[in-house]
């Protein structure tokens, strides 16, 4: 027999990394690392088997979506919360309705609830143990004696055909680490077992109570991030027909199917209240002092709900550029900065011009961008659908280092691409965290450019770009990477690399093919994608199928490599050095004459046993190449020829140093040392004192590469990857040599240096 109980032990058949919160606000307000975006068990299954998506809805309907029609779903929850400011208590019932799906291969006699806030009970929850917040608890604790949160069911009833009976109770389970401390998921024994295609219908009344905001939710004083907040029905696995229901880890998120939310929300009269969905008429009215608002969406994996009595709202309709119903976009920020509004309205409704022409239509008719206030802080930068947290609304936005700097909305623009990159592709973010967070931080760099021009701002006199940064970030990790982007399970990168692998080593690794493939065949592949697994809960290997088909095969040779090799590619000068030439000293025939060259002569006999190919009367510049091979490709030393760019006779000047040099010559030798990739080629620049300038495309198979060459000017210069191409090639000081170095450079870069130290002690001290 088959069975269809959920499997939660040991349960990593396909399962690989989300993410860390990108924006840690204090750091981002103490502009110290402003931006730190935040084998695969089985390399691949087969297409067959990964085509198959976790309770996926039917394939999108592009049209419909463009007019707002969204698809039907198979679970719906209809809520009611009551909020007491005072404790950060929550109080409500849950009915939940969801259809098993037909093709289940028995009755179901258990599911899984998520209890997401339990995470913050206490500091030995998984989540707690897996998180390097960069906070001492110690010293929290100190500010906040009793900061926990939490999430209990007080009752759990199921509607059967004897009526409506109440269920076992709910217990823990620890699929993923044992830990007897943890609760961030239970399960319910149903009265009544679900047959195929049957709907189960459950009504769980709740007790909650919010954090202190440590990451992601919680209140303080009368600000309130509600976030996964409510017992949530674990995803169901079509193709593997069981649950696939984890525990909450630090370095991940979350997954869910899509549902239909019908949302009531009590908060005391005076509370403004933002949420997913659009506001709609209370089913009831409220009692006195309170609000009672109600919120209804349709097709969306999660709810969140903002609230707090000194927040104000602004309301602006945008019709994206890229098609799709018009968007009613709420700013809800701290009372006396709606002045920063238009901040984040340029960011969001940029965003969404971009997103939309590029990707494809966001066919929600509301979008809530929050700017938390100072205190609420660490609830910034987070996203759930049609609900966005930028960097807080405060006077720092005004201030000389971040009023004319766009890092800001630069969140605000990433939060927003998690709409598509999590809201509407929905990957399971437990599992294959970087086809959200890494393809994501790849289109908000390339969005911030759309809107605000090649750079985001300056500081200090200095460009502020994305893409370095994104390159520093994954440089001063790439020591302790020890294994490749995709693998399993999402919580068990090397200890700190989190990050490198979810967001810094993916986007760049898409930056990468779009240098070397063109921006136009990435569209191309993120358009297909997105039009054939919007709502569908893609995988890695959907995302390289519609790579190959759009893009070609090398384009997605490319990405399977980059995504499954461990290492981190890094081209560097290994050696250079230029010298003058001399007669080999010794006998040696040349022509049919003999000539012996004493160690004292070598100089004057400059010219006996010089290589004809070094006098270039055919205009090209020879060079002796060394390639030693690779597995399955023989090496070999051959001489090839280059026609010169920067030719030398286009320049006087190298013209009468060649010719009052006539007769010197000098060889130059280098030695190149690459990652030994196979799908990576990269270029190589020598260029020489008379002008000329040699180009090669190394393929970048074998793991070392030498030039050797014989000519009338010494060597002056050699770069690798001139044009930047290579994103992932993360350390770029070491790509060049210079036989003369630039002084001005090292003392350019020498104050530049302290003057960031400086900055970034004054803000330090600011914010503490």
């Amino acid at each position: 027999m088959v069975s269809n109980e959920p499997e939660y032990m040991n349960d990593v058949i396909e399962e690989r990394e989300p993410r860390t919160r990108p924006f840690e606000v204090r750091v981002l307000c103490s502009v110290v690392h402003v931006f730190s975006f935040v084998a695969v068990n089985s390399l691949f299954l087969s297409a067959a088997l990964l085509l198959s998506c976790t309770s996926a809805l039917a394939a999108p309907d592009l049209p419909a979506l463009r007019r707002g029609v969204l698809p039907p779903t198979s679970l719906s929850y209809r809520i009611d919360v009551r909020l007491d400011p005072k404790s950060r208590a929550l109080e409500g019932t849950v009915h939940l309705r969801w259809r098993a799906p037909a093709s289940a291969p028995a009755p179901i006699r258990r599911v899984p609830l998520h209890l997401y806030l339990n995470a913050f009970a206490h500091e030995q929850t998984t989540w707690m143990r897996e998180s390097h917040r960069g906070f001492d608890i110690g010293e929290f604790l100190g500010r906040y004696p009793d900061p926990w949160g939490y999430s209990e069911p007080t009752a759990v009833r199921q509607r059967t055909r004897a009526g409506t009976l109440r269920a076992a109770m709910t217990y823990p389970i620890q699929p993923d680490d044992g830990n007897p401390l943890d609760r961030t998921l239970v399960e319910v024994m149903l009265v009544e077992p679900l047959a195929p295609g049957a709907t189960l219908e459950l009504v769980i009344d709740f007790k909650a109570r919010l954090p202190i905001p440590i990451a992601r939710t919680g209140g303080l004083d009368d600000y309130f991030l509600v976030a996964q907040w409510f017992p949530k029905l674990g995803a169901y696995d079509t193709r593997r027909q069981r649950f696939v229901a984890r525990q909450f880890h630090g370095p991940t998120e979350f997954f869910a199917d899509f549902a239909d939310y019908d949302v009531s929300i009590d908060v005391p009269s005076g509370f403004l209240v933002g949420a997913t969905g659009a506001r709609v008429t209370p089913r009831k009215k409220p009692a006195p002092g309170r609000r009672l608002l109600r919120y209804r969406q349709r097709a969306v994996h999660d709810f969140a709900w903002v609230t707090g009595s000194a927040l104000v709202a602004e309301r602006h309709a945008h019709r994206p550029a890229g098609g799709g119903p018009t968007v009613n976009v709420r700013y809800i920020v701290p009372r006396g900065t709606a002045h920063q509004v238009t901040r984040w309205r340029r960011a969001v409704e940029g965003g969404l011009d971009v997103l939309s022409r590029r990707v494809g239509p966001y066919p929600y008719a509301t979008l809530t961008v929050v700017a938390p206030p100072w205190r609420g802080r660490n609830t910034s930068g987070m996203e759930y659908p049609t609900l966005i947290t930028a960097i807080v609304g405060d006077d720092l936005l005004d201030s000389f280092l971040l009023a004319d700097n766009k890092v800001p909305e630069e969140v605000a623009i990433h939060e927003l691409g998690h709409q598509y990159f999590y809201g509407l592709l929905a990957s399971n973010e437990q599992v294959d965290a970087f086809l959200d967070e890494g393809f994501n931080s790849y289109w908000h760099v390339r969005t911030s450019l759309a809107v605000f021009g090649r750079e985001i701002g300056h500081v200090l006199g200095r460009s502020l770009s994305s893409l370095t940064r994104m390159q520093a970030g994954l440089s001063r990790r790439v020591g302790a990477i020890r294994e490749a982007v995709l693998r399993s399970p999402s919580n068990l990168f090397y200890p700190g690399t989190a990050v490198a692998h979810i967001y810094f080593r993916p986007a760049l690794t898409l930056r990468t093919a779009e240098r070397r493939f063109g921006r136009a065949a990435i569209d191309r592949v993120f358009s297909t994608y997105y039009a054939r697994y919007a709502f569908g809960h893609p995988k890695p290997e959907d995302f390289l199928a519609v790579a190959r088909e759009v893009g070609g095969e090398a384009l997605e040779a490319f990405l399977r490599e980059a995504f499954t090799r461990r290492d981190v590619p890094d081209f560097r000068v290994d050696a250079a050095k230029t010298a003058r030439w001399r007669s080999p000293r010794g006998r040696f025939v040349v022509g049919g004459t003999t000539h012996t060259i004493k160690t004292d002569d070598s100089r004057d006999k400059r010219d006996t046993g010089l290589d004809r190919r070094a006098r270039e009367k055919d205009g090209y510049v020879w060079v002796e190449v060394t390639d030693p091979g690779a597995v399955g490709l023989a090496g070999s030393v051959r001489w090839r020829r280059f026609k010169p760019r920067g030719d030398k006779r286009d320049s006087s000047r190298a013209a009468a140093k060649r010719e009052s040099r006539a007769r010197r010559y000098y060889e130059s030798v280098v030695r190149l040392i690459g990652p030994g990739w196979k799908h990576l080629p990269v270029s190589v620049e020598l260029r020489f004192d008379d002008g000329a300038r040699v180009h090669d495309l190394w393929d970048g198979r074998a793991t070392w590469r030498a030039y050797r060459v014989v000519r009338a000017a010494r060597l002056a210069e050699v770069r690798i990857d001139r044009a930047g191409d290579i994103a992932l090639d993360v350390d770029r000081t070491n790509n060049g040599w210079r036989r003369v170095p630039e002084r001005g450079l090292k003392r350019d870069l020498g104050l530049w240096s302290t003057a960031i130290g400086q900055w970034l002690m004054t803000a330090l001290g600011a914010w503490l």
